[in-house]
C-alpha cells in the first residue's frame, strides 16, 4: 500500500465529508416547507484500470416531476374553491340560519301576516304602522343584499389585481431562479437549491393560476397558463390588469376589464384575454364570483325586487318603487329571447305583375327558402311555392289565402310552419296583409331564393330584392338576420334591488295601505273596508293575478261593414211573456158566458189590435183580431180553418197566431225558419196557454187595445179585461219585453245588471260594462275594466276576423297619461269577478252566459306574470336557475335555496379536494422528502466509511513512519 492507498483514503474522506454535509443539511432542514431531499451521487476513479479512489458528483435532488405537477394542478383547485368559500360563506352569513328568520324571504313572509292581520281589523293604526315597518323592514333587508354582492363583486376585483400583482412577482422571480439554473447547469454547479426555490415560487403562484410546465435540456422549466400561453422561461411575461369600480351594470368586456397575458393590449396589440378561459386558481374563482355567480345573485334578487313591486301595484297598491318613485317596465322584451321583427314592403299587391321572372301562378314553380337556425338544433328549412298563389281558393288541397300579396305569402309560410314539428308559430310569427309583411322571430333566420339551394329556382338574383327582401347579394340570397343583444335589450331593472325602497307616499300617508294608491273614478274605498287589503293577500301573493271573462267573437257584417248586434248574431233575445189572470178554459164559450161583454158572433165584427215593432226592421205590425171570426164557420178572416174556430180558448189562440202569421208575411215578408211569426232575425210573437189562461209570448214590447185607430169595429171597452189582460182605463195596455241581462260584479261590491238592448253592439256592450266611457256617464260596473281585443283567428283560415269583449278588475284613473295621448290611461289590477246570468236562453237553448261568453262558467284564473329565467342581468346573458315558480314566497325562498345550495357545494367540494391534495402533497414528502430515520441511518453509514478511510489513513501513516525510521 503506497501513495496511491493514501490518495484513495483522502478522497474517500474527503466525499465522506460531503457526505456527511449533504446528510446533515437534510436533516436540518427536513421542516422547512418546500426543502426536497438532496443526494450527493459518487462513483469510483479508475486510473489505467484499477481503482484509484472515489469521486464526488453535483449535488441532485430526488423529486417526481409528474407527481410534483398533480400537485402544483391540485394547488389550483383548492384554491380555486377556497376563494369561491370565502365570498359565498359571507352570502350565507348575512341570510343567517333557516330559524333565524332575517332572510328577505322570511321577511316577506312576515310582511304577508302584517296584511292578514290588517284584513281583520284595516282601520287599525297600530295594525297599518306595523304592516308599514314590515314593508319598510323587507324593502331594507333587499337592498342591504344587493349592497353585499356589490361589495362582494369588488372584492373580487380589488383581489384580482393583488393576485395578478402577486403573480407576475412570482413570475420574475421564476425567470431569474431559471437564469441561474441555466447558467449553474452550464458550470456543473449543483442547481438542487435554486430548484427548491423555483418549485416554491411555482406552488405559490399554482394558486393564483393553474399552470402547466415543461423542462427544456438546460434546466430551464418553461411555465404556461392552462391554455398553454407562455408565462416564464428565462424571461417573464406579464400579466396586465386594471381595477375597474364596478356597479350593477356593470359587466365584462364592456365595462370592465379583462386580464391579459403579454401587457396592457392598448400597447401589446399581441396580448392574449384570458378572462373567459377560465384561468383557474384563485383569479379563475374570482373572475366566476365577478362576472357569473354574483351576478346571477343580483340577477335572482332583481328579478324578485322588481316582481314584488309590480304585483303589489296590480292590486292597486303602489307599495315599493326605486329612489326617483318608478317602477320596472316589464314591456320590453317580454319574452326570454330578444325577437327579431324584419319588415317588408312588396312593391304592390300582385307580385306576379312586378316580378316578371316568377312566371304564371299555378303554372311556374318558384320556390324560396326560410332557413332558421334553432339554437341547439341545427338549422330548419321552410320552402315555399310561390306559384301555389293562384288564386283558387286551395293550397295543397288545404282551403287557403292564395292571393299573390303579401297575406298569401303570410299563409305558405305558416302553413310551412304548422307542418314542422320543431318551429312554433310563437317563436316566428309572419303576418302580411296587402304589400305589407312581417315576420317576428326568437330565432336566426335567412331568405334564399338562389338556384343551388331549390330544385326550382324563385328566378334570377334581383328577385327578393325585387320583392323588397333586403338587399340580397347575387347568389339571390338575404344575409342572415341576427337577434338583437346588447345594452338596448336588456331587462329595465338592472340593479332594481339596490334601489328597492318603500313608497314615500305610503311612508307619508300609511291609510294608503288600506285605501290603495290609484286615484279612482268611482270614488275612494271607504274606511275600514278590506277591498284593497284582500287583493294583496289572496293575489300578490297568490297564484293568480286576476280573474277574467272574454266573450264570444263578435264579426263585422258581410254587407254592411257595421258591426253586428249581438242579440241578432246570437239568437238572444228579449223576453215578453203577457199571461192572463182569468181561467178562459172555465168560462168555455167566450160569448155565452154571464160576464163576457162580447156580443153574438153574427152581430158582426168585434175587433182588438196587437201591435208590435220588428226591431230588425224597424216595420211597425198592426195585426187586427176579429173575434166574431171565432163562430164555428170553419173560416178564419176568409180563410178555412176547420174545426179550429170555436169560441173558447184554443180558438181564440188559434185566431191570434193565425193573424199574426198573415201580417207578418204581408207587411215584413215570409216566415223564415225556425217557424211561423218569426221576423228577420227569428225573434217571434206567438199565443199560447199556461194552464187555463192566454198567454202571448214575444221578443219585443206588445201593445194590445180596444182603442186603437186602425179598429173599424172595436170590441167592447171591457173585453182585455174578461181576457185576463189587465189593461189602463183607456182599454190599451203595452206589455214591455225584457231585454236579456246578466250580472257582474268585482270583489266585494254589490250585483251590477248588465242589459243586452236590441240594437247593442260589442261597443255598446263595452260602455255598459266599464265605468265613464264617455259614451254612457251612468253607465259601467265599478272596478271593471272592459276591453275590446281583435282576434286575427287561425292563420290558415279565411276570413275569421272578429273582436271580442275582455272583462277583468280595473278602472279608468284619474290624472295618469302614461302614453302621453290626451287621455286618462286604464288600468287593471287583481281581484276576483262573479258573473251571474239571467233567465235568457238562445234560440237553440244556451243559457245566456253561455251564449255571451262561450260558457256557463266563463269567469278564468289569470296566472301572473313568469319570473325571468333566461337573458338577464347587464349583457343578458343570466339565467338564474329558477323555473316553474308561480308565488313572491316561494320564488324568495327558491333564491335563498339556490344560493345556499351553491355555497354547500362549494363548501363540499373543497373539502374532497383538500384531502385530495393532502393526500398528493404526503406522497410528494414521503417520496421527495427527507425522512429523518433514513438520513439518520444513512449518516451512520457514511461515519463508518469515513472512519475506515481515517484508519486506512493512519495505517499508512505507520507504515510511512516505520519506513522513515528504516531508513534513518
Amino acid at each position: 500500500m503506497g501513495l496511491s492507498g493514501l490518495d484513495q483514503a483522502l478522497s474517500g474522506i474527503r466525499v465522506a465529508q460531503q457526505q456527511l454535509s449533504v446528510l446533515s443539511n437534510n436533516i436540518s432542514n427536513a421542516q422547512v416547507e418546500g426543502f426536497t431531499r438532496k443526494i450527493l451521487p459518487q462513483s469510483t476513479l479508475i486510473l489505467n484500470g484499477e481503482g484509484a479512489g472515489v469521486l464526488s458528483e453535483t449535488i441532485i435532488r430526488k423529486v417526481d416531476s409528474n407527481l410534483q405537477l398533480d400537485l402544483f394542478r391540485q394547488t389550483s383547485v383548492e384554491s380555486f374553491l377556497t376563494t369561491r368559500v370565502d365570498s359565498l360563506d359571507r352570502i350565507q352569513q348575512f341570510h343567517g340560519p333557516p330559524d333565524g328568520e332575517a332572510s328577505f324571504s322570511a321577511l316577506l313572509g312576515d310582511l304577508r301576516d302584517s296584511f292578514a292581520a290588517l284584513d281583520n281589523d284595516p282601520g287599525d293604526p297600530l295594525l297599518i304602522n306595523e304592516t308599514l315597518s314590515s314593508a319598510e323592514r323587507f324593502a331594507n333587508r333587499i337592498q342591504e343584499f344587493s349592497e353585499l354582492v356589490q361589495e362582494l363583486r369588488n372584492d373580487a376585483e380589488s383581489d384580482i389585481s393583488s393576485a395578478v400583482t402577486r403573480s407576475n412577482q412570482l413570475l420574475e422571480q421564476i425567470s431569474d431562479l431559471n437564469s441561474q439554473i441555466k447558467f449553474n447547469n452550464a458550470v456543473n454547479n449543483s442547481t438542487a437549491q435554486l430548484e427548491d426555490q423555483r418549485d416554491q415560487a411555482i406552488l405559490e403562484l399554482s394558486e393564483f393560476i393553474e399552470i402547466t410546465s415543461f423542462t427544456r435540456g438546460d434546466g430551464v422549466l418553461v411555465v404556461q397558463s392552462a391554455n398553454g400561453q407562455k408565462l416564464a422561461d428565462e424571461n417573464a411575461t406579464e400579466i396586465f390588469f386594471q381595477q375597474s369600480n364596478i356597479g350593477p351594470d356593470s359587466f365584462y368586456p364592456s365595462s370592465i376589464n379583462g386580464i391579459f397575458v403579454g401587457g396592457d393590449p392598448e400597447t401589446n396589440p399581441n396580448a392574449v384575454d384570458i378572462t373567459t378561459e377560465p384561468p383557474g386558481g384563485s383569479i379563475g374563482a374570482l373572475i366566476e364570483l365577478r362576472d357569473d355567480t354574483l351576478p346571477v345573485f343580483q340577477a335572482q334578487v332583481d328579478e324578485l325586487a322588481a316582481n314584488v313591486a309590480d304585483r303589489f301595484d296590480r292590486q292597486g297598491l303602489r307599495l315599493f318603487t326605486n329612489e326617483a318613485g318608478n317602477l320596472p317596465d316589464f314591456s320590453t322584451n317580454p319574452d326570454d329571447t330578444p325577437d327579431i321583427t324584419y319588415n317588408v314592403t312588396l312593391p304592390s299587391n300582385n307580385i306576379f305583375a312586378d316580378v316578371p321572372a316568377l312566371g304564371v301562378p299555378g303554372v311556374t314553380s318558384n320556390q324560396l327558402n326560410i332557413n332558421i337556425t334553432i339554437p341547439g338544433g341545427g338549422t330548419e328549412t321552410l320552402t315555399i311555392d310561390l306559384g301555389a298563389l293562384d288564386g283558387d281558393g286551395f293550397i295543397n288541397g288545404i282551403p287557403a289565402t292564395d292571393t299573390p300579396d303579401a297575406a298569401g305569402i303570410a299563409f305558405l309560410i305558416n302553413q310551412q310552419i304548422t307542418l314542422n314539428p320543431n318551429i312554433s308559430g310563437e317563436d316566428f310569427t309572419v303576418t302580411g296583409n296587402g304589400t305589407n309583411f312581417q315576420i317576428v322571430s326568437e330565432f336566426a333566420f335567412s331568405l334564399d331564393g338562389a338556384s343551388t339551394a331549390n330544385p326550382l329556382p324563385a328566378g334570377p338574383p334581383s328577385t327578393l330584392n325585387t320583392l323588397g327582401f333586403g338587399d340580397a347579394d347575387d347568389d339571390n340570397e338575404v344575409a342572415q338576420v341576427l337577434p338583437f343583444t346588447g345594452a338596448n335589450s336588456t331587462v329595465d331593472y338592472v340593479g332594481f334591488a339596490r334601489e328597492f325602497q318603500v313608497n314615500p307616499a305610503v311612508v307619508d300617508n300609511p291609510n294608503l295601505l288600506q285605501s290603495g294608491t290609484i286615484a279612482r273614478e268611482d270614488g275612494d274605498i271607504q274606511p275600514g273596508s278590506n277591498e284593497v287589503i284582500r287583493r294583496i293577500l289572496e293575489f300578490t301573493f297568490g297564484e293568480t293575478e286576476f280573474q277574467q271573462a272574454t266573450t264570444t267573437d263578435f264579426g263585422v257584417d258581410a254587407v254592411t261593414g257595421v258591426d253586428n248586434r249581438i242579440q241578432d248574431q246570437l239568437s238572444l233575445f228579449a223576453d215578453n211573456r203577457i199571461e192572463g189572470s182569468v181561467d178562459l178554459e172555465v168560462i168555455g164559450n167566450l160569448f155565452t158566458s154571464p160576464d163576457s161583454p162580447l156580443d153574438d158572433p153574427a152581430a158582426g165584427p168585434q175587433e182588438i189590435a196587437i201591435n208590435f215593432t220588428d226591431p230588425t226592421s224597424g216595420i211597425t205590425v198592426n195585426v187586427v183580431v176579429d173575434l166574431s171570426d171565432l163562430d164555428n164557420d170553419g173560416f178564419i178572416n176568409g180563410v178555412a180553418a176547420p174545426g179550429l174556430d170555436s169560441p173558447n180558448l184554443d180558438g181564440l189562440i188559434n185566431l191570434i197566431n193565425q193573424r199574426l202569421d198573415e201580417e207578418i208575411t204581408a207587411q215584413i215578408g215570409p216566415a223564415l225558419p225556425p217557424g211561423p211569426r218569426q221576423t228577420d232575425e227569428g225573434r217571434g210573437i206567438t199565443a199560447t196557454k199556461s194552464g187555463g189562461s192566454l198567454v202571448i209570448e214575444a221578443n219585443f214590447d206588445v201593445t194590445i187595445s180596444t182603442v186603437d185607430p186602425g179598429l173599424t169595429n172595436p170590441a167592447s171597452p171591457t173585453t182585455l179585461g174578461f181576457l185576463g189582460l189587465e189593461a189602463d182605463s183607456d182599454n190599451q195596455e203595452i206589455f214591455q219585453a225584457t231585454q236579456p241581462f246578466f250580472d257582474v260584479a268585482v270583489g266585494d261590491n254589490e250585483l251590477t245588471r248588465v242589459i243586452i238592448d236590441e240594437d247593442d253592439t260589442i261597443t255598446d256592450l263595452q260602455d255598459k260594462l266599464q265605468l265613464d266611457t264617455g259614451v254612457d256617464l251612468n253607465g259601467g260596473v265599478p272596478d271593471l275594466v272592459a276591453e275590446i281585443v281583435s282576434d286575427p283567428g287561425d292563420p290558415l283560415a279565411i276570413g275569421d276576423e272578429s273582436f271580442s269583449l275582455r272583462i277583468r278588475p280595473g278602472q279608468i284613473t284619474t290624472g295618469i297619461d302614461a302614453n302621453r295621448d290626451g287621455l286618462d290611461d286604464t288600468v287593471g289590477f287583481g281581484g276576483d269577478i262573479k258573473l251571474v246570468g239571467g233567465p235568457f236562453e238562445t234560440t237553440a237553448g244556451n243559457p245566456i252566459l253561455e251564449a255571451v261568453f262561450g260558457a256557463e262558467d266563463p269567469v278564468e284564473n289569470i296566472a301572473h306574470r313568469a319570473f325571468r329565467v333566461d337573458n338577464l342581468g347587464a349583457e343578458v346573458d343570466l339565467n338564474t336557475g329558477i323555473d316553474g315558480v308561480e308565488t313572491l314566497l316561494t320564488y324568495s325562498q327558491n333564491v335563498i335555496n339556490t344560493q345556499t345550495s351553491e355555497s354547500i357545494f362549494a363548501s363540499s367540494s373543497l373539502e374532497d379536494e383538500a384531502i385530495f391534495r393532502e393526500t398528493l402533497l404526503q406522497q410528494f414528502q414521503n417520496e421527495s422528502g427527507v425522512n429523518i430515520d433514513e438520513e439518520l441511518a444513512n449518516l451512520i453509514l457514511v461515519q463508518t466509511a469515513f472512519s475506515a478511510a481515517a484508519r486506512a489513513v493512519s495505517a499508512i501513516d505507520e507504515l510511512f513512519e516505520d519506513l522513515l525510521n528504516a531508513v534513518a
